[in-house]
């Protein structure tokens, strides 16, 4: 599989509190019930018609370059690159 550079991703959009808690509670439980550690992506996809979540993988090695997800998702909500990778080294096992 190929990666696509400076492909567009969407990290903000707009669902609505329960929306957002709902897809969060998804990830987090799936992150719980595979037994995950450290970073992993949970990726899912919210169903148009019933509004449910489907839950497409848990990537347990996410990408950690400046166009990877991970680090693009944390300073998205205010996290440097420098203060995720020490999150990350904190919470190793």
């Amino acid at each position: 599989m190929t990666s696509i550079p400076n492909t567009p991703r969407v990290l903000r959009i707009t669902l609505g509190e329960k929306t957002t808690a709902y897809i969060q509670k998804i990830a987090v439980e799936t992150y719980k019930l595979l037994g995950l550690s450290g970073v992993a992506r949970v990726d899912a996809m919210l169903g148009d018609e019933d509004g449910v979540a489907y839950v497409l993988e848990a990537n347990t090695v996410p990408g950690m370059t400046a166009t990877s997800l991970v680090p693009k998702a944390a300073a998205a909500v205010g996290i440097s690159f420098p203060e995720l990778c020490e999150k990350i080294l904190l919470s190793a096992k």
